[in-house]
């Protein structure tokens, strides 16, 4: 029996995850255990799958002040609508703070959070700890930041095989930057010993920064090939359809997680939701922001301006006529899917580029230019009817889980 301990966060991350399962749990000579982090548990939950959070490995020696002392840090973060249970988000904070302090000196520790917050986190030695109770053959995270990034440098520390599953572009090792920068962001030897990703244009970028090529292996993303199989059946989202049959556009932005990013792009639609009585908005926000956050921060938003949460991510693409986005996967089912895009790129940030560097989309740089652009593509005005998604940046090949689960069983 060969056992995969899965790390994760989010509900999109969590929700390759929940891809892999059934060809896992098909298979009697495979098991797993899941360790959830910040709102994935709310996603599994809604899907029935077990999983740990971290607090249920806090008795393991070292660990007692976690709750204590992330119940101080999380006072300035947690949000109840955030779906994240507080004594959770203390444990979480808790644990990735005091590795810090253990590794760095208390003084030293809280000045680097005071500077990056949860960026400065990377709990090695928690993520041990965890591995070395749950014994797995191989670890699998979907993304190379905090405490995901501690359990592959874990695994190799105990000679675990490890793997990383790159939802995108290549940003997790490679960081944020233009497609044809190709550096590695962290020490070659901290990174997991192989690497699935999209198709061969992401495995070349490994390649060109230096990673062994026999560690980059091309399966596509499983949430990705199930999007696009699913997206003609799938059915509009009732509240966009009501907003749709009063005879107005739909005009819907999937939020980013970043606030400082999210906050200054729903300030300009906002403003444009204001000159713009004749077009309904949408914000789809990210699952780790908050309802109550957001509306807290809006109080006076006008009401053409609709707030969603946990609506299902094909049906509110398919029920609107036009997705803003900063930096989404959502805008890869929109290029598959012919669906009209609208990058919102003011902030020059290299990681929402390749949607209109690749001419698959439309971008703005200047929030000025907003209502220019959305009235634009609701004329369907310069859309590229002709761009290929069979090949280059944008392929995804079908059947991702299946391909991975065949190159994992390989691995193991």
């Amino acid at each position: 029996m060969k056992k995969i301990l899965f790390v994760t966060y989010g509900g999109g991350h969590a929700d390759i995850v929940l891809r892999l399962l059934p060809y896992i749990e098909a298979n009697p000579g495979l098991e797993y255990s899941i360790l959830a982090l910040t709102t994935a548990g709310t996603f599994f939950d809604k899907h029935g799958i077990s999983y740990k959070r971290c607090i249920d490995y806090l008795p393991l020696s070292g660990y007692e002040e976690a709750l204590d002392v992330g119940g101080s840090l999380s006072k300035a973060l947690w949000d109840s609508s955030s779906g994240i249970p507080y004594i959770d988000s203390c444990a979480y904070l808790g644990v990735s703070m005091l590795d810090l302090i253990a590794e760095d000196g208390a003084v030293v520790a809280k000045s680097a959070y005071k500077k990056l917050g949860r960026k400065s986190f990377c709990p090695t030695g928690f993520m041990q700890n965890v591995i070395q109770a749950e014994e797995p053959d191989v670890v699998i995270t979907t993304c190379y930041v905090r405490m995901e990034r501690a359990a592959i440098i874990a695994a190799k520390s105990l000679g675990i095989k490890s793997i990383l599953i790159e939802d995108l572009f290549g940003y997790s090792l490679l960081g944020e930057k233009p497609l044809e920068v190709n550096e590695l962001v962290f020490p070659l030897e901290t990174h997991p010993d192989h690497i699935f990703v999209l198709n061969e244009f992401v495995r070349e970028r490994h390649i060109q920064a230096g990673l062994p090529v026999e560690t980059i292996h091309v399966t596509g993303q499983p949430v990705l090939s199930e999007w696009v199989e699913d997206y003609e059946s799938a059915l509009p989202e009732v509240t966009l359809e009501k907003i749709r049959q009063e005879g107005y556009p739909v005009i819907t932005y999937i939020a980013p997680a970043a606030r400082r990013i999210l906050y200054e792009q729903t300030d300009a639609i906002i403003e444009l939701a204001k000159l713009r009585p004749d077009w309904r908005f949408c914000i789809k926000l990210h699952p780790s922001i908050g309802v109550r956050e957001f509306t807290k921060k809006y109080p006076d938003k006008p009401e053409t301006v609709k707030v969603m949460h946990d609506e299902e991510i094909l049906s509110v693409v398919k029920g609107s006529d036009l997705i803003l986005i900063f930096s989404s996967t959502v805008g890869l089912l929109c290029v598959f899917c012919n669906v009209p895009l609208l990058v919102l790129d003011c902030l020059d940030e290299p990681s929402s580029m390749p949607y209109v560097s690749s001419g698959v989309a439309r971008g703005i740089n200047n929030y000025h230019e907003l209502e220019a652009a959305v009235q634009a593509e609701l004329d369907g005005v310069g859309n590229d009817t002709d761009v290929k998604t069979d090949a280059g940046i944008f392929y995804n090949p079908p059947r991702a889980a299946e391909k991975i689960i065949s190159v994992l069983y390989k691995l193991l």
